[in-house]
């Protein structure tokens, strides 16, 4: 588990989350991918499984991969270089595991360690303190947001596993504003409220939650073989202001 934290001055910041990139796959969209997050400004969240790492006794299927891992790794590589200053953090899936159990090398650590990307194979929290125009001095100048990361852990065929796996995730990690998965393939964006004791004001406030499941940008030919839906195409843009008190808007595209 990690934690990484930043600060803005900035009257509100975006931040994009994608995963389930599946580089390497044969129908992988990595260049629409790379297409759509040039178009945007905002900062980046990487939610794993980025590439497809179809190796040796794996799920994957090793024939029908359009690059190797050696290959898909130097894609990766590029990736990070092209939008370093843009990424908040990297988290690793379940097909980055794959080389991890088989040789013991988590080959996506080693790229974060050598940019200096911060990353967690398994939960990230992602601290950001905003302000406007002003010194970050103190808790009272600055409005903070806490973002829970995780890769993701929920089977099933239908579009309510994406749902499922956010109710996995809150009875892991409480104290957070937004909850960000990937895995199911399946977008996925709901809020809820709960009510929370301020003890500093002796008072119970309701908060609201918001919890989001990115797409993957691949259509995976077993998809088919076992008559499970397409994936939807699309992107999130989660646009954090920085008021006196929290506010936050999803776009959805």
């Amino acid at each position: 588990m990690e934690v990484a934290t930043y600060e803005y001055k900035k009257d509100f910041i975006d931040i994009i989350p994608v995963g389930d990139l599946h580089i390497g796959s044969e129908n992988s969209d990595i260049h629409d991918v790379i297409k759509a997050l040039e178009k945007e400004e905002g900062k980046i969240i990487f939610l794993g499984d980025l590439i497809d790492n179809a190796i040796v006794n794996s799920l994957g299927d090793v024939y029908s991969q359009k690059d190797n891992p050696q290959g898909t790794l130097k894609q990766i590589s590029s990736l990070f270089d092209k939008f370093k200053d843009r990424i908040l953090g990297v988290i690793g899936g379940n097909h980055e595991r794959r080389t991890w159990r088989k040789v013991g090398v988590d080959p996506i650590a080693l790229l974060c360690q050598e940019k200096n990307i911060p990353y967690t194979d398994d939960l990230m929290v992602i601290d950001i303190n905003l302000k406007n125009g002003k010194k970050l001095v103190g808790q009272k100048n600055r409005i903070n947001y806490k973002i829970a990361c995780h890769h993701g852990s929920s089977g099933g065929r239908f579009p309510e596993r994406s749902m499922r796996q956010h109710r996995y995730f809150f009875d892991v990690i409480s104290g957070v504003d937004i909850y960000l998965t990937g895995h199911t393939h399946i977008p996925e964006m709901h809020k809820f409220s709960i009510f929370e004791y301020d003890s500093k004001n002796k008072k119970i406030r309701k908060k609201d939650i918001i919890g989001i499941t990115v797409p993957s940008w691949t259509d995976e030919k077993y998809a088919v073989q076992k008559l499970l839906a397409p994936t939807a195409r699309g992107m999130f843009k989660i646009r954090l202001f920085a008021n006196k008190t929290q506010k936050i808007e999803v776009l959805a595209r």
